[in-house]
């Protein structure tokens, strides 16, 4: 007699594989964005950071006894606060963190991460969550679409395919160091994203631009056009310390 979720374990592993594919480059560019404020040389420890956290808050929530279909992705809302939070660490004036470097920030940072936590457990159990439905839907629209666009912003330096980490405010001042196949890649991918739903209907539009983009930027690289490409997630320009 075959068992029960035998019927389903095709869907259920293509579901699983998905839902990966789409975590990874939202975990890790969102952990790059979290991760801005310590500077170029953690945009790799960020995107890691971001993926160990997808990871584990998968896990831990099975591990816990959940069994519905909710899915556990990153969310640009909680990056947003996670990212105004780690700035405001780094621009403290705080003598201790000062004097501490990368080191000292992240253990607070990370601590006052494990005390929101807490709360939140808190909030859950008295169900001070059943609030939500009296927020107001312009108030949401405006705080997510504010996030969005703070995102693209920061990525803005990215797309001109600048080699370090640049602010959105200097960008247009930097034009001439610019690399014109970088645009050209970035506009490939949203285009294709925002068209994938016409040829692919069953593929996820995020799956399709990650595959294509990055499909003609190792192609570029191929041909020896690397000089006039932007770098690599994990490409910095020193060695960043280990705290």
């Amino acid at each position: 007699m075959a068992l029960p979720w035998l019927s389903h374990i095709r869907n259920d592993v293509a579901g699983g594989l998905v839902s990966a594919a789409l975590a990874i480059p939202l975990a890790a560019g969102y952990g790059m964005f979290a991760f801005v404020a310590l500077g170029d040389e953690y945009f790799a420890s960020g995107a890691l950071a971001g993926l160990y956290t997808a990871f584990i808050v998968g896990v831990v929530c099975v591990v816990l006894g959940d069994r519905t279909t909710t899915l556990y992705a990153p969310r640009i809302i909680s990056t947003f606060f996670l990212g105004l939070l780690l700035y405001q660490l780094v621009h403290s004036d705080a003598a201790f963190l000062k004097s501490g470097g990368p080191a000292a920030i992240l253990v607070v940072f990370f601590a006052i991460v494990v005390l929101a936590g807490f709360f939140q457990m808190l909030f859950g159990v008295i169900r001070l969550g059943t609030l939500i439905k009296f927020t107001p839907h312009p108030v949401m629209a405006g705080f997510q679409n504010a996030a969005a666009l703070l995102l693209f912003l920061v990525q803005l330096g990215n797309v001109f395919g600048f080699d370090r980490n640049t602010p959105y405010t200097a960008v247009f001042r930097q034009l001439d160091g610019a690399k014109p196949l970088s645009i050209a890649i970035a506009a490939v991918t949203g285009i294709a994203m925002w068209n994938a739903k016409k040829f692919l209907p069953k593929v996820p539009p995020l799956l399709v631009g990650l595959v294509l983009g990055a499909a003609v930027y190792y192609a570029l690289l191929a041909l020896g056009f690397g000089a006039h490409l932007g770098p690599v997630i994990g490409h910095v320009a020193e060695a960043a310390p280990k705290p």
